[in-house]
């Protein structure tokens, strides 16, 4: 087959982008205009006359921090606490429904932004997009105290008196940039407005399809404090979060004549959209024995079909003094079964090496082929993997489930004694195919979850 390259095409017409006529962002309010303490929040979409598209929505929220246990009193000038990992740790449940179907439930959604923001986000859209969803990456120590707060230290050159006014400066290798950064924007009670792309929240926004004659409902439950705040141990008194206003900006579209007529004629006939999408979830166990020895955590079991598991190993979060992302290195060998078939083949040995830890870094970067992929990457450099250890299992490769039965998933490793005798447990966020489909036969849709 020949190829002809465009610049001989001579005779070519012009490509015509049928574009919309209108294509406005509308904002709909919570159904409590100031949400404050509330710990729900529903916002409802009712206009089922126009055109929409959620891959191009987002949820605007704003808020301020407060003390703990007190109706509006603010937090000091310069008291080290603020939100733990962007605005989305600030929600644990989030729920989209279609027509008030749920399509798509999503658990323990703070420890899956975890997951997402350091494997989905390259360092330049961290640094740009991100910091408007008030995301900015923990590094050094993943602490709040002092030492973590300090970006260089300082010291005399040497003990040579022809030396004494000569200091020598060095970059803090404890220093937690992400910690200071979110800390600005929220200091001294501010009110800050962050925003989360409901893409990056919920599969079915991710895919890119205009939608009409829907009723959408979008329901957030608050994570408990201590996974959503961090503070400084010195800190006496904890902290929460005053929600002054959460609102759905979403498109409202004027498709141009000839696709509107298109579009109402294919409406009319009774079109079946389907949707095919990811799905997570987060799960976590109880806490686990400090002794060491081998350990079987059961995860789920569910009907959709399963892709993809991360898993890391935490301290048990007690406190909103504790770090949410920093991981405990006390695994010796690890890997997942589902429906009894092991993987990886080989699992995760010598995890207390080097060697162990290269080839689970390894597999980490296949994810969504980051590591073959030169103009971007992941949030994590393997010396930062070392202390957020998330491990990868890719299970998109299993045995057809002709029968529909249930699937079962498990964590088993085999781990050291907990270092100081500490509470720990297992975190895993389980990757799922999800399948939807809206039917417009009739004079509503219908919305039929697969």
């Amino acid at each position: 087959m020949s190829i002809i390259p465009t610049e001989f095409k001579i005779d070519e017409r012009p490509m015509k982008m049928m574009s919309s006529h209108e294509y406005e962002m509308a904002e709909v309010l919570s159904d409590d205009n100031v949400p404050d303490n509330a710990e729900n929040i529903r916002i409802q979409l009712k206009d089922t006359s126009t055109f929409t598209n959620l891959y191009h929505a987002y949820l605007e929220v704003k808020f301020k921090l407060k003390q703990e246990n007190t109706v509006d009193t603010a937090i000091a000038d310069g008291v080290n606490i603020t939100l733990a990992n962007g605005i989305n740790s600030l929600f644990s449940r989030c729920v989209l429904r279609i027509q008030n179907q749920i399509v798509e439930t999503l658990d323990e959604q703070h420890l899956t932004y975890i997951v997402k923001s350091l494997l989905h986000y390259s360092e330049d859209y961290a640094r740009s997009s991100g910091t408007n969803e008030l995301y900015f990456k923990d590094t050094g120590d993943l602490g709040a105290e002092g030492a973590s707060l300090r970006a260089f230290d300082h010291g005399a050159l040497d003990g040579n008196p022809a030396n004494a006014n000569t200091i020598v400066i060095n970059e803090n290798p404890l220093y937690n940039s992400g910690f200071v950064a979110r800390k600005a924007r929220t200091n001294n009670a501010a009110e800050v407005t962050a925003i989360i792309p409901l893409a990056s929240l919920f599969g079915f926004c991710g895919v890119d399809r205009v939608m009409s004659g829907n009723q959408i409902a979008i329901e957030l439950t608050r994570s408990p404090r201590p996974d959503h705040l961090h503070k400084d141990s010195n800190v006496n008194d904890g902290g929460a979060v005053l929600i002054k206003r959460c609102s759905l900006w979403t498109p409202r579209i004027l498709p141009n004549a000839e696709v509107e007529l298109a579009l109402k004629s294919a409406l009319g006939g009774g079109v079946v959209s389907d949707y095919q999408f990811p799905t997570y979830n987060s799960y976590v166990s109880s806490n686990l024995t400090t002794a060491a020895g081998s350990n079987v955590f059961k995860v789920l079991t569910q009907n959709e079909k399963i892709l993809h598991a991360f898993v890391f190993l935490r301290k048990s979060i007690t406190s909103q003094d504790d770090s949410k992302q920093l991981t405990r290195d006390e695994i010796n060998t690890l890997e997942v079964r589902l429906n009894g078939r092991t993987y990886p083949s080989r699992r995760y040995d010598n995890l207390n090496s080097e060697e162990g830890k290269v080839r689970a870094y390894f597999e980490l970067l296949n994810y969504m082929n980051r590591g073959d992929d030169y103009s971007s990457g992941i949030q994590l450099s393997y010396e930062e993997w070392k202390t957020r250890s998330i491990y990868s299992f890719d299970l998109s490769s299993q045995p057809e489930n002709w029968s529909k039965s249930p699937s079962t998933l498990e964590v088993a490793a085999s781990l050291q004694a907990s270092a100081g005798g500490v509470a720990r447990q297992w975190c895993v966020c389980v990757v799922s195919e999800r399948g939807v489909q809206i039917n417009y036969s009739g004079s509503m849709p219908v919305v039929t979850v697969m």
